[in-house]
C-alpha cells in the first residue's frame, strides 16, 4: 500500500475514535461537582497570583526609591548634564554603575534599569532600555509619583516597566532626572505558570479602565469571552489589576445518567487509540524522523548529507530528492564561497594599490634642496630612511599582512624623514605594549594616520607633537595616534565613513583605511576620531588574529 492510502485509512479511524473521546470528556467536565471545584480554583488562583505579582512589582518600586537616595548615581547624572571632563566622568561612572549593580543585583525580576538626566544623558544596568519623551512628559505630570506601562516598540517591546521623576529627598521641588525600570516579562509568565493556573483559567493584567494590558496566559479563551466567573484583584504598588476568569467550555450542563456510560466509553476508546498509536508509530514515525534529522543537518550547514532509505513508496522518493538537493546545495555553496573570496581579495588589492605620490614628490624635492643648502649627514639619513621605507613596502606579500614589528619599523622610518623635513619642530613618541611584535597585522595602517596628523593637525604649529600607542585588550588590538592640533571630529568621522566630498580629495586615505579594515574584519573593527580645541585622537581597533600568510619565494631587493 502507498503511504497516502495508509494515512487515509488511519486518519479515518482516528477521527471516529476522537469524536467518541471528545463526547465522553465533555460529559465528564460539565457535571455539577466540576463546576463548583472550578469556581473555588478561580478564587484561590487570583489570591496566589496577586501575591506573586505584588512581590515582583514591589522589587521595582523599592529599586526606584533606592535610586532616589543614592548619592553616587545622582552625582554622575548631574555631571553628565554639566558635561564634566571625560576623565572625571569615567571615574564617576564606575562608582555609579557599581552602586546601581548593588541596588538591582539582588532582584530576580528586574531586567533593566535606566537612570536618565533631565537632558537625556543616561546610566543603565542590564539590557539597555529607552526613555522616550512621552515617558518624561507623563513622569513630569505625576510630580514624582510613579506609573506602570508596557513598551510598544523597540528592543524592549512587550516588557512592563515602572517610570518616575527623580526628586531631591529634602527639596521636593528640585528635580534631577528620571528612572525607568523594566521587569522580565518571561519571568512573570513563569511565575504565573508555576501557580495554580490551568488550561481552564485565563489570567490578564488590566489597567484603570479595565482594558487588557498583558495576556499572561493564553491557553484558554480571551478575557472578554470568559467573564461568567471571574476575580479582579488590585495590585499593591501598581495602578494595574489582576483579572482571572473561567472559560465557558467547563460551564456546560449535561445529564447525570449519561456520566457512567461516557466513562465506560472513554476507557474503551483510550485502549483502542493506544493500540492504533503503536501501529501508526511503527509505520510512519521512523522514516519521518530520519528524514527530519537529515533536513536539520542540511539546515545547519552540513551540505552533502545523504540519507540511505531503500523504500518504494513516497518516503523513498522524498529521501532520493533530499539527497539530490543536498548535493546541489553543496555545489552552490562551494561556488559562492569561492566567488566571495575572490571578490574580497580583489577589493583589498584595489584599496592597497592606491598610493599617494605627493609624499614621494615632496621628499625628493627636500633632498634636492638639502643637497644645495645643508651638509651630507642629514641627506644621508633622509635617503637611508626613504630607501628603507620603500624596501619594507615592497617586501609585503599578496596577503596584505606582516608582523607588527615591521609595521612599527615602517612608521619609524617615515617619522625619521619627517623629523628632518620639519627641522625637529615636530616631536614623535612611540609607546608599544610588550610581547606584541610577533602579531601579524594588516600592513600600512599606521603610516596614513601619522601622515594625516602631520599634514592636517600640526602643520601650522610652531611645535607639534605626535604620539603613537599600541595596546592589546580583550582580544582586540588598539592603534592610537594623538596630536596636539585641533580638528572637527564630526566632519572627520563623516569623511571616514563616506569618503571625500565631490570635487575634493581630502579624507580619501582615511576612507581607504576604513574600507580595508571593514572588508577584512567586518563589524568587529572600529575606526573613529575624537577631538577638542587642543588635541586630536584617532582610534583604530580590530581583532587580534593570526592570519596565515602566503609568503612569496622571491626576496625583495635589499
Amino acid at each position: 500500500m502507498r503511504l497516502r492510502t495508509k494515512i487515509t485509512l488511519i486518519s479515518m479511524l482516528t477521527c471516529v475514535l476522537s469524536l467518541c473521546i471528545l463526547y465522553g470528556v465533555l460529559g465528564a467536565y460539565v457535571q455539577e461537582y466540576s463546576d463548583r471545584q472550578a469556581r473555588e480554583f478561580c478564587h484561590y488562583n487570583a489570591l496566589n497570583l496577586a501575591a506573586v505579582l505584588d512581590q515582583a512589582f514591589d522589587s521595582a518600586h523599592d529599586i526606584s526609591l533606592s535610586v532616589i537616595i543614592n548619592r553616587p548615581i545622582r552625582d554622575y547624572v548631574e555631571a553628565l548634564d554639566r558635561r564634566d571632563p571625560a576623565g572625571v566622568l569615567f571615574s564617576m561612572k564606575e562608582t555609579a554603575q557599581n552602586a546601581l549593580f548593588t541596588i538591582t543585583g539582588s532582584s530576580q525580576y528586574v531586567s533593566s534599569v535606566n537612570v536618565s538626566s533631565l537632558n537625556g544623558q543616561s546610566l543603565h544596568w542590564g539590557k539597555q532600555g529607552r526613555l522616550t519623551p512621552a515617558d518624561m512628559e507623563r513622569a513630569d505630570a505625576l510630580r514624582g509619583m510613579y506609573y506602570w506601562g508596557v513598551d510598544e516598540s523597540g528592543a524592549m517591546q512587550g516588557q512592563p516597566f515602572l517610570c518616575r521623576l527623580l526628586r531631591d529627598e529634602q527639596q521636593v521641588s528640585l528635580h534631577w532626572g528620571y528612572v525607568k525600570i523594566y521587569l522580565y516579562a518571561d519571568k512573570i509568565g513563569q511565575l504565573l505558570s508555576s501557580s495554580l493556573a490551568d488550561a481552564f483559567v485565563t489570567n490578564v493584567l488590566l489597567d484603570e479602565q479595565g482594558s487588557v494590558i498583558l495576556p499572561l496566559s493564553q491557553t484558554g479563551n480571551a478575557w472578554d469571552d470568559a467573564k461568567t466567573h471571574s476575580q479582579i484583584r488590585q495590585l499593591a504598588h501598581s495602578n494595574w489589576r489582576l483579572g482571572t476568569a473561567l472559560n465557558r467550555e467547563y460551564l456546560l450542563d449535561v445529564r447525570t445518567p449519561l456520566i457512567q456510560t461516557m466513562q465506560y466509553a472513554l476507557v474503551l476508546a483510550f485502549a483502542t487509540w493506544l493500540a492504533l498509536s503503536v501501529v501508526l508509530s511503527h509505520l510512519l514515525t521512523r522514516p519521518v524522523r530520519r528524514i527530519s534529522s537529515a533536513m536539520e543537518a542540511i539546515g545547519s550547514g552540513k551540505f552533502g548529507t545523504h540519507l540511505d532509505m531503500r523504500r518504494r513508496d513516497e518516503m523513498g522518493m522524498l529521501a532520493q530528492g533530499l539527497n539530490q538537493m543536498s548535493d546541489e546545495l553543496q555545489r552552490l555553496m562551494d561556488e559562492a564561497v569561492r566567488n566571495h573570496t575572490l571578490f574580497i581579495e580583489a577589493r583589498l588589492n584595489a584599496l592597497q594599490s592606491q598610493v599617494n605620490p605627493h609624499f614621494l614628490y615632496n621628499t625628493l624635492d627636500n633632498i634636492h634642496w638639502m643637497c644645495e643648502m645643508r651638509h651630507q649627514k642629514e641627506i644621508s639619513k633622509m635617503v637611508s630612511s626613504l630607501s628603507r621605507l620603500f624596501r619594507l613596502g615592497l617586501s609585503m606579500d599578496k596577503s596584505g599582512v606582516w608582523p607588527l614589528s615591521r609595521e612599527i619599523e615602517h612608521v619609524r622610518c617615515y617619522m625619521d624623514i619627517l623629523k628632518i623635513r620639519f627641522q625637529n619642530t615636530v616631536e614623535f613618541a612611540f609607546d608599544v605594549q610588550e610581547n606584541l611584535e610577533d602579531l601579524e597585522v594588516p600592513a600600512l595602517l599606521l603610516q596614513p594616520l601619522v601622515e594625516n596628523a602631520v599634514q592636517h593637525g600640526i602643520h601650522d604649529l610652531e611645535h607639534g607633537e605626535v604620539r603613537v600607542e599600541i595596546r592589546a585588550q580583550n582580544g582586540m588590538l588598539h592603534y592610537s595616534v594623538w596630536d596636539n592640533g585641533s580638528a572637527d571630529a564630526v566632519y572627520i568621522n563623516r569623511l571616514i565613513q563616506n569618503g571625500p566630498e565631490r570635487g575634493s580629495c581630502r579624507g580619501q586615505a582615511l576612507n581607504n583605511l576604513y574600507q580595508r579594515i571593514t572588508l577584512r574584519f567586518g563589524e568587529d573593527a572600529r575606526f573613529y576620531c575624537t577631538s577638542n580645541a587642543h588635541e586630536c585622537l584617532f582610534m583604530l581597533i580590530f581583532p587580534i588574529r593570526r592570519v596565515p600568510r602566503q609568503r612569496d619565494t622571491r626576496r625583495s631587493e635589499e
